[in-house]
């Protein structure tokens, strides 16, 4: 867009920009182990933490315990954790670009 004053001068043009109404939180599904697993023996106190999350918007970033985690194209994630000996609370969140955002918290055990 521009505008002329009356002796016909126009202004540069302006940038055009598109908005988009996102109030969908993302899901995040088929998160493996699953809560509640029990590890035994150091051998097993690193897991891999995976799942998938779904949404409209392909930049939805995934939190593990605070720490980004960058999603695959189709959404797939995964994560290196070391269990600490005893109960051990996992938060997985993903937020998209509008700020709309889902959590699960998962539970794990682990003993030497």
């Amino acid at each position: 867009a521009f505008s002329k004053d009356s002796a016909e001068n126009e202004s540069a043009v302006t940038r055009e920009y598109t908005t988009v109404f996102d109030n969908t939180a993302p899901t995040i599904e088929s998160v493996s182990p699953e809560t509640g697993s029990s590890f035994e023996s150091r051998d097993k106190q690193t897991i891999t933490i995976s799942g998938k999350v779904v949404d409209a918007d392909s930049n939805t970033k995934v939190y593990i315990n605070d720490r980004l985690v960058f999603p695959k194209e189709e959404g797939e994630f995964s994560y290196s954790y070391r269990l600490n000996e005893g109960e051990n609370k996992v938060l997985i969140e993903a937020i998209d670009t509008a700020g709309n955002s889902n959590e699960v918290e998962v539970v794990y055990s682990f003993s030497f």
